[in-house]
């Protein structure tokens, strides 16, 4: 029902649930900043970096197919664990790479790329491939180095609800500012109101816990276990829509399932470990 708004608009029309959500939480629960300039300047680091990430996916979908879009986008499962061990000095293990690469088979499979599997889709040429190639990457780029933000303001002891508030205000400033600078707001009825209202509850639930996730585990594994989004969606597709998907994004699902169990039964492995020691 939003296709034809901007998505700028969308976002302002999204982003006031989880960013008063957060708040309320906050409130509630009486939680404390940590003040000091590291972790503002961590707070601005991440918000930007998820509005870049999120801009440059939607503007990859103007060059290139959705699929080779969502395919080179989650390259972020290896530049995640890349980052994590620069940055944040956590181990670069083969498991964990061999996991990431799983994954990204999956998504592969699933997205199903021209680059890839061929199309006969003649609509992009070469020049507006290399653009939508290069925001695609820019997504990537950017929402592992949100990633690694989030987990790194988790190690200073900045709350989950916290940086939550603070992404959802940049990234609600950034859209008000973006849709005031173009005046390219449309009016809508209470229906469209009210699916964005709806999306912007379930974006404060997952992204909530999403940090939560990053403030306890490594970079690298949450991201890997949060592909099954993918596989939950073809799930509600299914149940809602009756739509079967097809055997590449069933094998693509395998595989991304296959890596999540990995990444899930690590963590029993390392605690006995460390308890032997």
């Amino acid at each position: 029902m939003t296709t034809d708004l901007n998505p700028f608009q969308i976002s302002v029309m999204t982003f006031p649930v989880p960013l008063l959500g957060s708040l309320l939480l906050i409130v509630c629960k009486r939680i404390s900043p940590v003040w000091n300039f590291k972790v503002m300047l961590l707070h601005v680091v991440a918000g930007i970096s998820l509005f870049s990430a999120v801009c440059c996916l939607t503007f990859s979908y103007e060059y290139i197919p959705l699929g080779d879009a969502v395919a080179i986008s989650f390259v972020s499962l290896i530049l995640v664990g890349i980052l994590s061990w620069i940055i944040l000095r956590e181990p670069l293990r083969l498991y964990d790479l061999a996991l990431a690469f799983t994954a990204l088979a999956g998504v592969v499979c699933i997205a199903r790329p021209s680059f890839i599997f061929g199309s006969s889709d003649k609509k992009h040429s070469n020049n507006n491939t290399l653009l939508g190639a290069a925001f695609a990457l820019g997504t990537a780029f950017s929402s592992s180095v949100m990633m690694v933000s989030v987990r790194k303001l988790s190690q200073l002891g900045e709350h989950s609800l916290l940086t939550s508030f603070a992404n959802d205000l940049i990234i609600l400033l950034f859209n008000d500012i973006i849709c005031l600078a173009t005046r390219e707001w449309q009016s809508t009825d209470m229906t469209i109101w009210l699916w964005c209202l709806g999306g912007g509850a379930a974006f404060l639930v997952g992204q909530v816990t999403f940090y939560i996730a990053l403030s306890t585990e490594s970079a690298t594994l949450v991201n890997i276990v949060a592909t099954l989004q993918i596989v939950l969606s073809f799930i509600l597709e299914f149940l809602f829509f009756h739509i079967v998907p097809s055997w590449t994004s069933a094998v693509g699902g395998g595989l991304i399932m296959l890596a999540s169990v990995g990444a899930v039964a690590k963590k029993p492995v390392e605690d006995e470990q460390q308890t032997s020691e």
